[in-house]
């Protein structure tokens, strides 16, 4: 039981030195709570957003969010950074699964998922899905900032899917 109470006192001095920017004194703290309680999910996803934001590396972070989910797949706070970090390593099949996935843990902000799914859809020239997406995004939109950016977004949408139908030409004499 003390170990269990010393891994939660790390975590929490952890959680402080991210937020005073200390990162190195954070990543020393979570490699030892990691050695000590390999199946402790948040440190797995504290160290993730560390590798991910911090270090730029991309592989490791996406190890501890994936081992984050596995060993608990209803902490909400993981998805949308692995969905992100999914998006930026060009692996499509799984931020569709994880976008999926994250709509159905309670406490996710189904907006931002929403959101960056539609968005990437949109990149990817798929305007059909991405209109749904933000349809459904402005469901879980809270706030009438959020609303309005994605109507305008919405319209914009339309915009590029006109732009982008093909043109008929008829020839007359």
């Amino acid at each position: 039981m003390d170990t269990l109470l010393s891994v939660e006192e790390k975590y929490l001095q952890v959680l402080e030195e991210i937020w005073y920017g200390e990162v190195p004194k954070a990543f020393r703290l979570l490699n030892e709570i990691l050695a000590a309680e390999p199946d402790y999910a948040r440190a797995h996803f504290q160290m993730g957003v560390l590798q991910h934001e911090h270090f730029r590396d991309l592989r490791t972070a996406g190890y501890h969010y994936q081992q984050c989910v596995a060993l608990d797949p209803q902490f909400p706070d993981v998805y949308l950074p692995y969905l992100k970090l999914s998006t930026e390593m060009d692996m499509p099949k799984l931020a569709q699964s994880l976008g999926e996935q994250a709509l159905k843990v309670p406490g996710t902000n189904r907006f931002m998922i929403c959101r960056h799914m539609a968005r990437t859809a949109e990149q990817k020239r798929q305007y059909g899905d991405a209109k749904q997406l933000m349809k459904e995004a402005l469901r879980y939109a809270q706030e009438p900032d959020q609303e309005k950016e994605v109507l305008d977004q919405l319209k914009a949408l339309n915009t590029k899917m006109k732009g982008s139908a093909p043109f008929i030409y008829r020839l007359e004499e």
